[in-house]
């Protein structure tokens, strides 16, 4: 209990860092490995919350996966406008948004039966496919 406020300070000086950190060197770096980074990124950082009660590990874990959370989404954002032609591209950002709101609904529908059988399983479950996603941008054409 006592990691909790820390941590919500954390989360949101992560995604501050990771959108400075992108300000630096986003144009450096091609688009899809750095997406795959930030993927892989939240999943680690995802597994490492069950492995610890220690309130800094928890707080640095939080720090860093919403660092590799705000790469994922603004990467993303960029991918997307420059992978789409200007006709597509609302459309395809729509469809996009709709499935990663079906995926948030679904799993919030199934994390309670995971619960019950391992009080990790949600996070672990969310890591697999965290990891699924970032390998799966592999056969994605890379921009820039």
């Amino acid at each position: 209990r006592e990691a909790i406020a820390p941590a919500m300070i954390a989360a949101p000086l992560g995604k501050i860092a990771g959108s400075l950190c992108l300000l630096l060197g986003v144009d450096r770096i091609p688009r899809i490995p750095l997406i795959v980074v930030g993927f892989c990124g939240y999943g680690l950082g995802s597994l490492l919350l069950c492995s610890s009660r220690d309130t800094n590990t928890i707080v640095a874990v939080m720090f860093f996966g919403q660092l590799f959370d705000e790469v994922v989404w603004t990467v993303t954002g960029l991918y997307v406008t420059e992978a789409f032609p200007t006709s597509v591209r609302n459309s395809a950002i729509g469809m996009i948004c709709a499935a990663g709101s079906a995926g948030g609904v679904l799993s919030n529908l199934c994390s309670g039966w995971l619960m019950k059988v391992w009080i990790y399983l949600p996070i672990v479950v969310m890591s697999i496919f965290l990891f699924l996603g970032g390998f799966s941008l592999g056969i994605l054409s890379s921009t820039r």
